[in-house]
């Protein structure tokens, strides 16, 4: 008799999670609505592919003459360790991973990966299947921010001298914003850009890494420049004059 109220406590247990499994109706509404999404998804990519066609074509250049850059960008600020967010390609060969080729998937990798995959295990349970189903339905490209690329025409890598100096680099490029809500490039401007005249660099590591933290950093540094540059100069894009 005194097994009873434990075989009743283990059963509950074991029943327990069984009773929160989602619904079929639930899962197949899941399904669709990601489907749904993952579609959203593709097509904003889509079209942002065409606009780098276009780019690459020449279509959108810097014009001054038409206005200001419009774009809800945040403001460069002076701070040369804060990284402005953009996307640089360095890389002249359009199949690199820096190059326009891998462009878009490289931007568009974390939205696509936040949708989940379709072969993808659904969510375990009925509150998680259904709480996820209204974010994927409410889930609206258009409502990203834009996005900031450039592309390098030139660079002068800075190189470390001694364990306390390095030699400058610099870098030139031209820059552009590509607006989700209107899925066409709006912005533009060219950068030139300087090492800082001091970069901080911060070891974790083993002393073998050293050099190729330093190079690393002095890189970094570089290119933050680059993308305050780019975008203190974006101004309406337009054809060519």
């Amino acid at each position: 008799m005194r097994r009873a109220p434990v075989l009743l406590a283990v059963g509950f247990v074991l029943l327990g999670p069984a009773c929160d499994r989602p619904s079929q109706k639930s899962l197949d509404a899941y399904r669709a609505a990601q489907a749904a999404a993952l579609e959203r998804e593709a097509a904003q990519e889509k079209a942002f592919e065409a606009s780098i066609g276009e780019v690459r074509a020449g279509k959108w250049t810097p014009r001054a003459d038409l206005g200001r850059c419009a774009a809800d960008l945040p403001p460069p600020t002076k701070d040369e360790g804060e990284q402005y967010p953009g996307w640089v390609m360095d890389d002249p060969n359009p199949d690199g991973v820096a190059g326009w080729g891998h462009l878009a998937e490289r931007v568009f990798k974390d939205e696509r990966e936040s949708l989940g995959a379709a072969d993808a295990p659904a969510p375990d349970g009925e509150k998680d299947v259904v709480a996820e189903t209204a974010r994927l339905r409410a889930y609206d490209p258009a409502a990203s921010k834009p996005v900031l690329f450039l592309f390098v025409d030139e660079v002068n890598r800075p190189v470390q001298k001694d364990e306390k100096t390095f030699a400058g680099g610099d870098e030139r490029g031209r820059a552009w914003v590509w607006d989700p809500k209107t899925k066409t490039v709006v912005c533009a401007s060219t950068f030139a850009s300087k090492t800082p005249n001091e970069v901080l660099v911060k070891f974790f590591s083993r002393d073998a890494d050293r050099d190729a933290m330093v190079a690393s950093n002095l890189m970094l540094s570089l290119r933050r420049n680059s993308l305050r540059s780019a975008a203190t100069g974006l101004v309406a894009a337009g054809a060519p004059r």
